[in-house]
């Protein structure tokens, strides 16, 4: 039971790594908390914790009440089975709201950038900025933080984030057409617009904040969904690759018993009389 108990737990430790490992990034993620929140992580970890508490449930009890025959080979590697099954069927129910959820963001993104509680806030905050930055004392600053009228909040520390991590600028700001080109051809038309200027450098990116913001989160779901279902797939293919073995060691096993007791009664006579008694 004690090499049963360390090597279930190893292998149960490794395949809850990569959905452990991903509810954690997650949690770290100031800009999934803020969009999305910590009930999806939060339920992940909790299903991972209640998969290994009803292992060492289930191998307390076959270690303080369970007979000799629950802790056979056997019994042992149906137990081990049925864990990996319910892990299993676990990844594919995880999977199906992960890809609704990655579905919903391509189609509707971030709540439709300015409607929406955190997505309304975070545009207020931005035009804010975005007008102090433009002031002429603003402008050949390093950083709007430097900029006298610059208030610390979480917003701005959630959009100086989003700008350092995805070389962005502008919040649900598009970028404005400007005609210096006598050229009208659709690339000449393209090429020349005016982006909205980088709050927190000088670097001035051409991509902005939402959109880079909603397609990180829109294939996180996606990956995440993927993942599950992949894993899913894996271990219900091995339990059921496991029932099959043991079936075919079951026959084995008969078939070998039956040779044995065949081979023991060869050259006797075996008879089903019970034996008489002569009288003188």
């Amino acid at each position: 039971t004690a090499y049963f108990f360390w090597l279930g737990l190893t292998v149960l430790s490794l395949l809850l790594m990569a959905p452990l490992w991903n509810a954690w990034t997650m949690l770290r993620d100031p800009i999934f908390m803020y969009f999305i929140g910590g009930d999806i992580p939060r339920l992940i970890l909790a299903a991972c914790g209640a998969e290994v508490g009803l292992f060492l449930i289930v191998v307390g009890l076959i270690a303080a009440c369970g007979k000799t025959e629950a802790r056979s080979d056997m019994s042992l590697i149906t137990i081990g089975t049925m864990f990996i099954s319910l892990l299993g069927a676990a990844s594919f129910v995880g999977s199906v709201p992960m890809s609704y959820r990655g579905e919903a963001y391509r189609r509707h993104g971030l709540h439709t950038c300015n409607h929406g509680a955190q997505a309304y806030e975070l545009s207020i905050t931005y035009k804010e900025l975005n007008h102090l930055r433009t002031q002429k004392s603003c402008t050949s600053n390093a950083t709007v933080e430097t900029c006298q009228g610059f208030k610390r909040t979480k917003h701005t520390e959630l959009l100086k984030q989003m700008e350092d991590r995805y070389l962005c600028s502008g919040w649900c700001a598009l970028p404005q057409p400007l005609n210096a080109s006598k050229d009208s051809s659709p690339l000449a038309e393209r090429m020349h617009y005016v982006y909205p200027p980088t709050l927190f450098s000088t670097a001035n990116y051409q991509a902005t904040c939402d959109g880079m913001a909603q397609r990180e989160i829109e294939f996180l779901f996606s990956d995440l969904s993927e993942e599950l279902f992949l894993e899913g797939t894996y271990l219900i293919t091995v339990s059921i690759g496991i029932g099959f073995l043991k079936l075919i060691g079951a026959c084995m096993m008969r078939n070998r018993f039956l040779k044995s007791a065949g081979a023991s009664s060869y050259g006797a006579t075996v008879s089903t009389q019970s034996p008489q008694l002569y009288t003188a």
